[in-house]
């Protein structure tokens, strides 16, 4: 799967009306697109070739990207990390919390299980943003 599944996601969002969006990694793509009030950030982060993804390295990108974006004016940034990864155990941990939808910006994580080819949303997580989920199952094939 690998790259052709990466390939795949980035040509949905490519398709439509995303805007990619430069980042200065080369392990994460990112795409943003306007629904009503609200911005939405849609990070891709590939972890393979030992790139690694953990709670302080997170809440710091966090902190940076709402600095980044404070000159924005919108509603709510939602902000959807969609984590293509073979080891989901730690991350999962980490991450299974009920996302602050008070905050200006509000950061969901989503996993993509690189050797299941599987879409998993933690259980705390929000299921719902824009139409991605249903459409990224269609892409990975698999419920």
């Amino acid at each position: 799967m690998g790259n052709n599944l990466l390939d795949k996601v980035n040509q949905y969002f490519l398709l439509n009306d995303y805007k990619r969006v430069p980042t200065d990694s080369e392990h994460v793509v990112m795409y943003s697109i306007y629904a009503g009030d609200n911005l939405y950030l849609i990070n891709i982060i590939d972890l393979e070739d030992g790139y690694g993804l953990d709670e302080e390295g997170y809440l710091e990108y966090k902190q940076m990207t709402m600095h980044q974006l404070r000159e924005e004016e919108v509603d709510k940034i939602i902000l959807l990390n969609l984590i293509l990864t073979d080891d989901m155990k730690e991350l999962y941990r980490s991450f299974n919390y009920t996302p602050d939808t008070n905050e200006h910006l509000i950061d969901i994580q989503w996993f993509i299980n690189k050797q299941k080819e599987r879409l998993v949303i933690p259980r705390k997580q929000v299921k719902k943003v824009l139409n991605i989920k249903k459409e990224l199952k269609k892409i990975i094939g698999k419920k």
